[in-house]
């Protein structure tokens, strides 16, 4: 999934920017672990101090990659996406979980100036066995079967223009 897409669907969880303190099993369920992570930036809701959250956090994933666990590096920072249910953070080997060293320019600058925030509605629409959308469906952009996804995914976001949507820069278009 492009990563627009996993910030999109946090709208009950988190996109966070933070380094990883401390790795425990989890006294509430046996088979998940739990990080201490020290958040250092929310792009859910920038600007309102986590939104009353506290700056330690533990975030909790499946103990092995088999059951979708995700494995941090202690010391790394990270960003990592997530579900809050009734104050438990979870996340899973499936969200967008990416060093931060590891991001490129474009992304970097996606999350801190809100590229991703700001155009939740605009769906960016991967071809599936063959099966895609046509290049005009409303409100999307389509990543068709030959386009460098890679490309898509590290170096443009689908972004209103006008009254539709369209990537933001020509960066992977094919000539």
């Amino acid at each position: 999934m492009h990563p627009q897409a996993y910030f999109c669907g946090s709208g009950q969880g988190f996109v966070i920017k933070a380094k990883i303190l401390k790795r425990e099993g989890d006294n509430r369920n046996s088979m998940d672990i739990a990080y201490t992570v020290k958040i250092i930036q929310d792009y859910t809701r920038p600007g309102e101090q986590y939104y009353r959250r506290p700056s330690v956090q533990r975030i909790h994933t499946a103990s092995d990659s088999a059951a979708c666990g995700t494995y941090f590096r202690i010391g790394e920072e990270y960003i990592i996406t997530g579900d809050i249910r009734n104050q438990y953070w979870s996340t899973n080997l499936c969200s967008w979980n990416f060093q931060s060293s590891q991001l490129t320019p474009y992304q970097k600058d996606a999350l801190e100036m809100g590229y991703y925030k700001q155009t939740c509605g605009c769906v960016v629409r991967p071809c599936f066995n063959g099966q895609c959308y046509p290049p005009s469906y409303q409100n999307s952009c389509v990543l068709g079967p030959n386009d460098d996804v890679s490309c898509f995914f590290q170096h443009n976001s689908c972004r209103r223009q006008g009254n539709d949507c369209a990537w933001h820069t020509a960066a992977c278009q094919r000539y």
